[in-house]
């Protein structure tokens, strides 16, 4: 029985063959992939100038590229991208960004990043009330690390600032279990009565965890952190 089924199967098969079908159905096939690749750009930058547009209308949040597209078949890749709140100091800059994505899930249209490529990213948050360019999300708070280090008494003590600055990193880079290749990372706060700059030369984190060196400058006084943990 099951010969005879299988039988019958490969004889529809050559049928369909012999009709020019397959033939027509492999040419159509082999037209639309030339046609995705030809396209691809142009899709993901419509996709990404409407989900703009929606941030901006929901957070007054202006955000631009210079470019935008498809690397390969699932690298996505952003040019001089750049953030700015309306009649705020910009939040954050990236000259180039890269995200290679899960294919299945690319397919199936959901974003799970599986490793990220950041070249001179640059966070800018400002602290006072009537000028802070973060209160759309943070609601007017002071950052932690301001809390933890400038209104702490043991500002002297590496092991706060330590843990402080690696909240910090944690927080920007544990979003997501992929792995983070960073180029110059600079993050920057400011308010009234604190200012700090962190930079970090080199960072490559993945499931096992990172280990930098940060260099710090705070109020004036410079000094390095050396840092290691986990992402997740």
């Amino acid at each position: 029985m099951p010969s005879f089924i299988t039988m019958t199967i490969n004889s529809k098969i050559e049928k369909i063959r012999e009709s020019g079908y397959f033939r027509y159905l492999l040419y159509t096939l082999t037209v639309l992939v030339i046609v995705f690749f030809l396209v691809r750009n142009s899709i993901v930058k419509f996709i990404f100038d409407n989900k703009c547009t929606s941030i901006k209308n929901r957070y007054g949040l202006t955000i631009n590229a210079e470019k935008v597209g498809v690397s390969g078949i699932r690298t996505l890749y952003v040019k001089s991208l750049t953030a700015k709140p309306e009649n705020r100091d910009t939040l954050f800059r990236i000259s180039r960004m890269e995200v290679k994505l899960n294919f299945i899930d690319l397919i199936l249209l959901k974003i799970n990043p599986l490793e990220i490529w950041l070249d001179k990213p640059f966070l800018s948050l400002v602290g006072d009330k009537y000028s802070s360019n973060y209160s759309f999300i943070a609601s007017n708070k002071k950052l932690d690390l301001h809390h933890e280090i400038a209104s702490s008494g043991e500002t002297n003590k590496p092991s706060y600032q330590q843990k402080a600055i690696y909240r910090t990193l944690k927080a920007v880079f544990g979003l997501t279990t992929a792995k983070y290749h960073v180029n110059q990372f600079l993050f920057s706060y400011s308010d009234s009565a604190y200012s700090t700059q962190i930079l970090i030369p080199k960072f490559e984190s993945s499931t096992k965890g990172f280990e930098t060196q940060v260099e710090v400058h705070e109020n004036g006084e410079n000094y390095f952190i050396n840092l290691n943990g986990l992402t997740d």
